[in-house]
């Protein structure tokens, strides 16, 4: 399995939940797109949300074959530093 990693940008000026960086082990980057927005993330290429100066919130997802180190603190305004979301999730 991969896992697809998605990074926050803090568009607005605050991150929002769920994570700053959402991990998720899918078999294919569409099954981690179907996962991820089914667990609150988003994308909007046409900024009808996110701030068009600060950038989209979300970013397109990149690969890695190997879990990256698990960080489980929390941001200073409560929001989980990274959320792992495994195929037996």
């Amino acid at each position: 399995m991969t896992y697809y990693v998605f990074e926050q940008n803090n568009s607005g000026g605050v991150f929002v939940e769920p994570a700053v960086q959402v991990v998720i082990q899918a078999s294919s980057e569409d099954e981690a797109v179907k996962v991820a927005v089914s667990n609150g993330l988003y994308f909007d290429p046409e900024f009808e949300v996110d701030c068009e100066c600060c950038g989209p919130r979300w970013s397109d997802p990149y690969t890695s074959d190997e879990l990256p180190k698990p960080e489980r603190s929390l941001y200073s305004n409560g929001i989980l530093l990274q959320l792992i979301i495994e195929e037996d999730d």
